[in-house]
């Protein structure tokens, strides 16, 4: 079954695809033979949504239930000799009553399995890297290999976007774009950012390892580049992007224990990087 996201019952309700004369005065609903299967089409939809993408609570939560029980209800009571008016709710129209609800619930919620990301102190940023590394999880899972390799990269380069500036030994005039000019951090390349973090001590050469395979793995998403090696993307650069993205979780992690700024402990630095062959 197709997962319905709320976005799609907000555009589901949206005036140009409201059949004709389906409110009244006030915003009255009108269930007629007209009606009754947008109407019907419109719980259906809403029953499909995923529990966890609806977020909403209170009198949202309890406008939204309202609305679809009442429309529920009265089109399965609904004969077709005759037609049925549902009057507003609190002074609004049904219809409005779920738009406004569905228009607060988002389209992409991590899954309770997803890795915390406790570190990252921007609320928005944390958020959206979270949701990323899910998506990520669920392509890997669902077989779709570019989706999983690309996001999981994106994660990689968020999570080091927000740790280098923040590092205890970070100098911004030490970045530097691939002519030597100073940047800013956002300007670099994947692989420079990698190289920085492992330089400043918030990832492990192990890490810095992973994450460059990661890289390799990641650019073949581009068609040029797929052509040339003769390679696309698979299941091996899904792992590897997510093995990246969770290893650099796992050091920072690690890193924001310490004081003044994220960095690893020489301990912490030789005990990771053991895991993995040296190059």
């Amino acid at each position: 079954m197709p997962r319905v996201l709320p976005s799609q019952v907000i555009e589901y309700l949206s005036i140009g695809n409201r059949p004709q004369n389906i409110t009244g005065i006030n915003g009255t609903v009108l269930i007629s033979a007209l009606t009754s299967g947008y109407l019907s089409g419109l719980v259906r939809l809403i029953e499909e949504i995923p529990n966890e993408y609806i977020t909403i609570s209170g009198i949202d939560y309890g406008n939204l239930i309202f609305s679809v029980e009442s429309i529920k209800n009265a089109v399965e009571h609904w004969r077709p000799a005759n037609s049925m008016a549902l009057q507003p709710h609190n002074r609004k129209g049904l219809l409005e009553l779920i738009h406004a609800a569905l228009v607060k619930c988002p389209d992409a919620v991590p899954s309770p399995t997803t890795t915390e990301l406790p570190f990252v102190d921007d609320e928005e940023m944390r958020k959206s890297i979270r949701a990323d590394l899910s998506s990520a999880s669920s392509a890997l899972s669902n077989g779709e290999w570019k989706a999983a390799t690309v996001l999981a990269g994106s994660v990689c380069e968020a999570l080091l976007l927000w740790a280098i500036p923040k590092a205890k030994d970070y100098d911004p005039q030490e970045i530097k774009d691939s002519r030597g000019n100073c940047c800013a951090p956002e300007n670099l390349e994947l692989a420079a950012f990698i190289d920085r973090a492992s330089a400043l001590k918030i990832i492990t050469t192990g890490t810095r390892d992973i994450a460059h395979r990661a890289r390799n793995y990641r650019n073949l998403i581009h068609a040029g580049r797929a052509k040339r090696l003769a390679q696309d993307c698979d299941r091996a650069s899904a792992l590897a992007a997510l093995a990246a993205a969770e290893s650099i979780i796992r050091n920072l992690k690690m890193a924001s224990e310490a004081e003044n700024g994220l960095t690893l402990t020489d301990a912490q630095l030789a005990s990771d990087a053991s895991q993995y062959a040296k190059k």
